[in-house]
């Protein structure tokens, strides 16, 4: 088992990951002895920017957005463009806001338009290392990552004919040891999508998405258990 750890932008580049380090040690020690690599996006991406701008971003650029601005979001808003695939993805809605906050957008919009790029060396450089497991550091201005894997859920399930809802119904229910689901829908329109869910057959690859996302057993933090909420492991009925 090979697994990938990264600590991503916005990360602060002062300090490595305390999280990372135990999860890292922590995995080391198990009794399947994987092999564990930690990568530093985070210092990668202040050098990157850095290079491709011949120096007119620095790192006290890399410091503004990593401590100063995460309530107004500028950082999350630079990786929108590898999130949504346009390296000038609502720009001028964006310039309003980050002027509204107090804050000159220039750099920001800068950044946005190398983020596409730099994601996807990211991600070959990744792949290389021929994970079963990847996992990402999230918090304040890190949730963009988030975002893309709720996204790719969301596109596998409409390549399918269904709703993101449905397929996290019908995930649910995949469970042999899911009896029923206890659905809180908000409106009518909500409750009739859930029950589509049952006329959806769950397969062995919607399985392994799944598996791939949030490793089978665990919550979305790898390695956590809530001791009032123990997770005992998963059984699929199908797939």
């Amino acid at each position: 088992m090979n697994i990938v750890l990264v600590n991503a932008p916005w990360a602060s580049i002062d300090m490595p990951s305390l999280a990372l380090g135990i999860i890292a040690e922590s995995a080391r020690t198990a009794q399947c002895r994987p092999a564990v690599e930690t990568l530093y996006l985070n210092l990668d991406w202040a050098e990157w920017v850095y290079e491709r701008t011949n120096g007119a971003c620095t790192p006290a650029d890399y410091s503004f957005f990593s401590h100063h601005s995460y309530f107004a979001g500028l950082g999350d808003w630079v990786f929108t463009s590898a999130l949504y695939g346009s390296d000038s993805w609502r720009v001028d809605q964006f310039k309003k806001h980050a002027a509204k906050a107090g804050h000159d957008s220039q750099v920001a919009v800068l950044l946005h338009s190398l983020a596409q790029e730099f994601v996807s060396h990211c991600v070959d450089r990744i792949l290389s290392l021929k994970p079963t497991i990847v996992g990402f550091t999230t918090t304040f201005q890190q949730n963009i990552a988030s975002l893309a894997l709720a996204q790719e859920i969301k596109s596998h399930a409409e390549a399918r004919g269904i709703t993101a809802g449905q397929f996290a119904v019908s995930w649910v229910l995949n469970s042999s040891f899911v009896s029923g689901v206890i659905a809180g829908p908000r409106t009518e329109e909500q409750w009739d999508d859930y029950l589509k869910a049952l006329d959806y057959r769950f397969t062995a690859e919607d399985e392994a998405l799944i598996d791939r996302l949030v490793t089978s057993g665990h919550p979305s933090t790898p390695g956590f258990n809530d001791p009032a909420y123990p997770i005992e492991g998963r059984r699929a009925r199908m797939g």
